[in-house]
């Protein structure tokens, strides 16, 4: 059975009373990379370039991005000392 609604009817002694919020002026915050999930190499001609697939703190799996390896490993030398076995795919 569905709710039936009502149309509402205003009444001036109806007042919701609230605080304003107290919002800083640098509402930023420090992005930090969780894990590796994945490592490709792309072939352009004779080169090879590594990316990895980065998950980044309070995001998804879904919303992981490929990012230049040699870039997050001088950034984030942790993500690359654990000996986990990460996946390599090739694309040509």
């Amino acid at each position: 059975m569905y709710p039936v609604f009502r149309k509402y009817v205003p009444n001036p002694d109806h007042v919701i009373r609230y605080e304003p919020l107290q919002v800083k002026e640098n509402i930023t915050y420090v992005e930090e990379p969780i894990r590796i999930l994945e490592k490709m190499e792309k072939k352009l001609r004779n080169r090879s370039i590594p990316y990895v697939k980065v998950l980044w703190k309070h995001h998804k799996v879904v919303e992981a991005t490929w990012e230049l390896e040699n870039q997050k490993c001088e950034k984030y030398p942790a993500l690359f000392s654990s000996g986990e076995q990460i996946s390599r795919t090739k694309f040509f």
